[in-house]
């Protein structure tokens, strides 16, 4: 089934909060990775692999969004302009 596209306005803020968010539901992971080592756990099963791959390939998804969002914007003030060559620069100008 094909995604639906969607967005939404953030501001610098509401993407930290964002990535804080994330950053907290991945505390669990990295504390049970942690008592793995500490116990000699070499692997365990986990649950819901399928999720974490959907959570994974939608996340990626939203990082390239938030990328493409700011060259747009930084391309729509024109911070993107072309280098024209010198001799093209003096050819504009009448050759001088």
């Amino acid at each position: 089934m094909p995604r639906k596209k969607s967005n939404e306005a953030h501001s610098s803020q509401s993407l930290r909060r964002v990535c804080d968010h994330i950053n907290g539901l991945l505390a669990t992971p990295r504390r049970v990775a942690d008592e793995m080592e500490a116990a000699g756990i070499e692997s365990l099963s986990i649950d819901y692999q399928s999720s974490l791959g959907t959570a994974m390939k939608a996340l990626s998804l939203w990082s390239h969004g938030c990328e493409g969002a700011l060259t747009s914007e930084l391309a729509r003030r024109g911070a993107f302009k072309a280098a024209v060559p010198d001799s093209e620069r003096r050819a504009n100008r009448g050759g001088r």
